[in-house]
């Protein structure tokens, strides 16, 4: 039989072992994007325009334009497109360097955001009225801006077909 002091050092050891447990899966699912983005690598022949969808979670195609951001006197090429409240922006950069570097330049825009999370391929990032999600995928930086995280989830998700059907 086990001593009283036995059991507690197995209930102490089980109860240990079911929070590591517990804090694994908490900061594995902490550190994987809202929504899935594997399978999106478009071609580097096309423009940030050619990716632009024109509907966008039962919207059209409102405005969009095209211009180019230096990043430490690289030019960026990207164009923003704009929804009925979604704002999509995609970025091409001219190697994966640069393209790592603009992801941190934009997450770092959003420095005063209540709540953000960031590994090397993604970030979001929320506040008042707004919530961002931005991703890179070899040269290509996507972002999907919306008043909160279950539109932006929605419009990055249908993005994200779009990008693979291309």
């Amino acid at each position: 039989m086990f001593s009283k002091k036995k059991i507690l050092i197995i209930a102490a050891v089980i109860v240990v072992a079911m929070i590591i447990v517990a804090a694994v899966c908490f900061l594995l699912g902490a550190f994987k994007p809202p929504v899935d983005i594997s399978g999106v690598s478009p071609s580097s022949d096309l423009t940030t325009a050619q990716l632009v969808p024109s509907t966008l979670i039962g919207t059209q195609l409102m405005d969009n334009y095209t211009g180019i951001e230096y990043l430490d006197g690289t030019p960026i090429g990207y164009t923003t497109a704009q929804y009925d409240g979604v704002i999509v922006s995609i970025y091409k950069a001219p190697s994966h360097a640069d393209a790592s570097g603009t992801l941190n330049a934009l997450y770092d825009e959003y420095e005063y955001a209540t709540s953000r999370t960031k590994t090397s391929d993604w970030f979001t990032a929320e506040g008042t009225g707004y919530s961002v999600f931005y991703w890179k995928s070899g040269i290509w930086l996507f972002g999907v801006e919306a008043e909160n995280s279950n539109t932006r989830n929605q419009a990055a998700t249908e993005l994200v077909q779009h990008l693979k059907s291309l």
